[in-house]
């Protein structure tokens, strides 16, 4: 007897599902829109790679000396030293991830209703929330790591600030001030994220202005010009008595996002068994995604043939991450811990 629900397998044909999927991925990512995550076709083709493997090396020319010229001379004997330039190499993790998900044929009877559309679109928003936070962790990994090796030369904290007229929480000035730790690359940043905590406080003081996006769709906010990210999945850590809020400034191309090959990235299967013999549907959605920071290299200590990609945990180490570019303006991201 043809049962009246609808299966999953009715409404998904996984060999179209999944580029729409992709594209979804890429479009809807927040970091994506700005520039802040770009794709580099070539890691996706190293990604995509029949050989396999799980890191990536990606070689990079180092900027060239630019000290002075030296003044021509009508000495035969004396010699111009010659400069040379140098390679870096960073290097990133593919990582191979798995979210499943099931309907009950019963329920769809019951409900009246596709489960499949909310299945399809959860499966969109968790993929694209996922990436985020992978970017998020990454970036409180890359600020660990400069605290702890670089003197905390990507952080502006003014969670500190006593005294008459300091102010520990984020305002305009603390803003431009954090943006000019980039120096004559302040320009640059086009991006910042914040907890929704500090987006409050900051359209308090009138600072938070909406425009429209190109398609004259949807309506952004942004400050001095900046997209602004809202995410309550933003670090915080305690401050004594108080929480401190990380707030995030970006460049374009911070991070790496590259999405690759994964054998069947959409399975599903039935149980006729589950629900006492009325059944269950089930589907597994599978993913190789990249995450990576620029100008950095992923640890060795994590560089071994079983680790098939990065934890949120992990992500978040400084551990994890090795500059391995010299000049610090060159990350064009810039980190402030305030009070709100």
């Amino acid at each position: 007897m043809a049962t009246s629900s609808v299966r999953l397998t009715d409404v998904i044909v996984p060999e179209l599902f999944t580029p729409y999927d992709s594209e979804a991925f890429l479009t809807k990512n927040a970091f994506v829109a700005t520039g802040v995550a770009v794709s580099d076709p070539r890691v996706t083709r190293l990604m995509d790679a029949t050989e396999g493997g799980q890191y990536i090396n990606m070689p990079f020319w180092r900027v060239i000396n630019m000290d002075e010229p030296k003044i021509g001379s009508d000495d035969p004997n004396t010699k111009l030293e010659l400069d040379k330039i140098t390679a870096g190499a960073e290097m990133a993790v593919k990582g191979f991830y798995t979210k499943g998900f099931s309907a009950m044929t019963i329920a769809g009877i019951l409900a009246g209703s596709n489960p499949m559309t909310a299945i399809n679109n959860y499966i969109n928003d968790f993929w694209t929330t996922d990436a985020q936070k992978k970017i998020i962790n990454a970036s409180i990994g890359i600020c660990s790591d400069s605290i702890t090796n670089h003197s905390g030369d990507l952080i502006s904290d003014i969670s500190t600030n006593t005294g008459a007229g300091a102010d520990p929480t984020v305002t305009a000035e603390a803003i431009i001030m954090a943006r000019g730790k980039l120096g004559d690359y302040q320009s640059v940043v086009n991006t910042i994220a914040m907890h929704s905590v500090v987006y409050t406080n900051l359209q308090t003081q009138q600072l938070i202005e909406f425009i429209r996006d190109a398609e004259n769709n949807t309506m952004f906010p942004t400050f001095n010009g900046m997209r602004v990210v809202v995410d309550d999945g933003m670090p915080t850590v305690a401050a004594g008595d108080k929480t401190a809020y990380y707030t995030f400034l970006y460049g374009p191309g911070v991070f790496g996002l590259n999405y690759g090959y994964v054998d069947r990235p959409q399975e599903i299967n039935r149980d006729p068994a589950s629900g006492n013999g009325t059944g269950e549907e089930k589907l597994y959605s599978r993913r190789s995604i990249l995450v990576h920071p620029r100008g950095y290299k992923v640890s060795d200590s994590l560089v071994n043939n079983t680790h098939l990609g990065l934890t949120y945990a992990e992500f978040a180490a400084g551990t994890t991450w090795t500059r391995v570019i010299a000049d610090r303006k060159a990350i064009p991201f810039v980190a402030i811990k305030s009070l709100g």
